[in-house]
């Protein structure tokens, strides 16, 4: 198996010429009503989301919206200068990127839900996804600005018959509107938080090609992204799993990949990756722009106080 990443982009994706969109994923450790009640780490996961003019959260938890309704008001209502975190051991948050494994699945009937207002920032919900009680939610936030959201027909939540995923993948279709040197063009996101385990990751990774193959053909694009927390790396994803990884050149492009620390913590893994298929990769990925996001740095956060906000920095990249 041949994982193609890294210098791909100097040669399938296009130089920064026009206007740009930038696309994130981000595992927001534990998103629920407990962090929601946490001013100052909110603040900060407001800050990080308006970077983006659509990200994908996951490992949002919990019975209610508070988490969502506490993001939302943040991002539509004015920007707040977050409190100065409590200092808990001045340890430097170092740049780093990696990746995830699969679990089981039962995806409720809590269908998605875009919520229409007058505000810049609007929002995507998933179903609660998982078999134990612990489910999750996908959460998009896209600006309204530069991106549009055709309604409900342009999110798919992957039926999962061989119950091979833990969250099984919830696609949407965005169109990035027309801009300073391009048109628009549409793209899709597949989303995944694969379960941490060496047997279930490497089958939940591969399996998103049926996605792939899965989307609505009324969709009729091949400008897809996949991206997320896979827990591909460390032990989850060791070397010698690697052969027996499907999604390879010429269809998908790792566009992070071994070496990029994706986690706040000291781990060396590249956990969180982004891949792009065909026609993703060979028009719209700017060259040399998939990145993790250390959001502890650029906020002068210690290591402690960003690992507050998540365990996970975001991956990204930028596209035109």
């Amino acid at each position: 198996m041949r994982l193609v990443c890294g210098l791909v982009l100097v040669l399938g994706g296009f130089q920064l010429t026009c206007a740009v969109i930038r696309v994130g994923a981000w595992n927001i450790q534990t998103f629920g009503q407990a962090k929601a009640a946490r001013t100052t780490e909110m603040d900060h996961i407001a800050e990080v989301v308006r970077r983006y003019d659509v990200v994908v959260i996951q490992e949002l938890r919990g019975s209610d919206d508070s988490a969502i309704t506490a993001l939302m008001s943040r991002l539509n209502g004015p920007p707040s200068t977050p409190r100065p975190p409590t200092a808990k051991k001045n340890t430097p948050v170092r740049n780093t990127v990696q990746i995830v494994p699969p679990v089981r699945k039962a995806i409720q009937k809590n269908p998605a839900v875009s919520v229409p207002n007058n505000q810049v920032y609007k929002k995507i919900v998933s179903g609660r996804l998982g078999a134990t009680a612990q489910t999750e939610r996908y959460l998009y936030i896209y600006k309204t600005t530069t991106v549009n959201y055709l309604g409900p027909q342009n999110s798919f939540q992957y039926p999962d018959p061989q119950r091979t995923f833990s969250r099984p993948p919830f696609a949407v279709k965005f169109q990035a509107k027309a801009a300073a040197g391009r048109p628009s063009f549409d793209f899709v996101m597949i989303p995944l938080h694969a379960k941490p385990s060496s047997g279930k990751t490497v089958a939940e990774i591969n399996a998103l090609a049926d996605v792939v193959n899965t989307l609505p053909r009324a969709w009729n694009t091949q400008n897809i992204l996949l991206l997320g927390d896979f827990n591909a790396g460390g032990r989850y994803l060791p070397k010698k799993h690697l052969p027996v990884i499907t999604l390879t050149a010429p269809d998908y492009h790792w566009l992070i990949c071994g070496g990029v620390a994706t986690t706040v913590g000291n781990s060396q893994c590249p956990y969180d990756r982004i891949v792009a298929y065909r026609s993703m990769m060979q028009n719209h990925v700017v060259a040399n722009t998939a990145q993790a996001f250390n959001f502890g740095a650029r906020l002068g956060l210690t290591q402690p106080q960003a690992l507050d906000v998540s365990d996970h920095f975001p991956v990204e990249v930028k596209l035109q």
